[in-house]
């Protein structure tokens, strides 16, 4: 969440920062499963971390409806 709002506040439209927000979720769900596949359970807890905070909903995502008519030209 703290860096979406530092991403619209920079003037960012809300399709970057949602697209943004999607490819942190993306990498926490790889790093875990990496982690998981070579038994890494030491990293496990702040993997567990990243991930919940990565899946924390936004305001962004909850006010913005995101149709056609926000596509870039």
């Amino acid at each position: 969440p703290a860096a979406v709002r530092a991403a619209t506040l920079a003037g960012y439209g809300a399709r970057p920062c949602l697209r943004g927000l999607w490819l942190a979720r993306c990498d926490c769900v790889i790093h875990l499963a990496e982690a998981l596949v070579h038994n890494a359970t030491a990293s496990l807890p702040l993997l567990r971390t990243r991930l919940r905070r990565a899946w924390e909903p936004i305001m962004l995502e909850r006010v913005t409806d995101l149709r056609d008519s926000d596509a870039a030209p």
